[in-house]
């Protein structure tokens, strides 16, 4: 959800420039490329903590910090 929060903020970035006529070129397969890599990374980095976590017991998990 964040990452399609990062492409519409660009959008409305751009949105902006091209009010005050800054050339600006669009590309979907860039949007698409940051779209993706920003999923893969959430997804990998929050996937590896769950992971761990699962493995400890309860307890051991919640009062180790």
């Amino acid at each position: 959800m964040i990452s399609l929060a990062g492409v519409v903020m660009g959008l409305a970035v751009d949105a902006a420039l091209i009010f005050w006529e800054v050339p600006v070129i669009f590309s979907a397969r860039a949007m698409l490329l940051a779209f993706g890599c920003a999923l893969v990374t959430g997804l990998i980095f929050g996937y590896m903590p769950a992971r761990t976590a699962a493995r400890l017991d309860p307890v051991v998990a919640l009062g180790d910090e």
